[in-house]
């Protein structure tokens, strides 16, 4: 009976911490497999980062790296630090509303370039705002870049 109650107490405690594992967590390994997807849910973590803590950047979490190319997390960092520009690198615009920008989020189909280069357009409030360039790595997708594609004529 003791033996019968011990092996069903830990059964309870291995399917709550299953089920309190963080979404991200699943989001980052599915993320891994397509770049739309990497895209989608990298946005997706970043708007809910930015929310938490309005006052400290994702970028500066290292969470960022299961999304982002090492060297662009890196230029990221100083960029911040030396608070050069004044647009959020990912969204490029500034004055972006995070729960906004969670409800109105497009992400396209990507565009292949290549084996291991793929371009992703994004929109808010559908509207096209910028386009994602993501690579292939040994560890799966990664964000090397994101370019703006405002109205400019």
């Amino acid at each position: 009976m003791k033996n019968t109650l011990n092996i069903l107490c830990m059964m309870i405690f291995c399917c709550c911490m299953l089920g309190c594992m963080p979404a991200y967590n699943n989001r980052a390994i599915a993320a891994q497999q397509n770049p739309q997807d990497l895209v989608r849910y990298f946005y997706i973590w970043y708007i809910e980062e930015g929310d938490k803590d309005l006052l400290n950047s994702p970028i500066n979490n290292d969470e960022m790296y299961k999304y982002v190319y090492p060297c662009t997390v890196k230029k990221c960092r100083i960029d911040l630090k030396q608070a050069r520009g004044d647009a959020d690198y990912f969204f490029r615009t500034n004055g972006f509303y995070l729960q906004e920008g969670l409800k109105s989020l497009a992400v396209h189909a990507p565009v292949s370039i290549s084996d291991s280069i793929a371009l992703v357009p994004v929109g808010f409030n559908e509207r096209l705002r910028v386009v994602v360039f993501v690579q292939k790595t040994t560890e799966g997708w990664r964000i090397i870049k994101v370019e703006d594609i405002f109205d400019r004529y």
